[in-house]
């Protein structure tokens, strides 16, 4: 409604400007927001709108409905691959999450202790059964040195 008005308003202004183009932008977000399926119906709906506010001027005379469609179709299209692609990342990242949580799950049911460091030997992942091994719990341990949990002896070169 507020695209209608705001055609009309404009029209108003400036009698020359093709009232399809005002549209456009409806239709090109519809397309990228919400899919092909809305931005098609706003194209109708733009076309209408656009015929309805140019009255009585031969209203396929010009190029501009023609150019109208070819956004809406063209926008649509682009709209169909935003849409597969975004599905395309939620499912990789709801497969993250159950990945993340299964390997969490096998971590925290270890019956030994297991810590995962970096290169330079920061402990990154601290097991529970770590935790009841070396009685530290993981926030004490986690983003440290895997060079606190060993004896003295060891932890020292030589």
């Amino acid at each position: 409604m507020g695209a209608f008005a705001l055609a009309f308003l404009l029209r108003a202004i400036w009698p020359d400007t093709p009232s399809f183009m005002v549209f456009s932008a409806v239709v090109v977000g519809a397309s990228l927001l919400a899919g092909p399926g809305p931005g098609l119906l706003s194209t109708a709906l733009g076309l209408i709108g656009g015929l309805l506010l140019q009255g009585g001027a031969d209203p396929l005379g010009g190029a501009a409905p023609y150019a109208f469609c070819a956004i809406g179709l063209i926008a649509a299209a682009v709209g169909s691959a935003v849409q597969k692609q975004r599905r395309r990342g939620e499912q990789a990242a709801t497969a993250l999450r159950e990945r993340e949580a299964h390997l969490r799950s096998i971590f925290d049911t270890a019956p030994e202790a297991m810590i995962v460091i970096n290169p330079e030997g920061i402990v990154q992942s601290y097991g529970a059964s770590s935790e009841r091994m070396f009685m530290w719990r993981p926030t004490e341990v986690i983003g440290r040195n895997i060079s606190m949990l060993m004896p003295e002896a060891v932890s020292r070169p030589p």
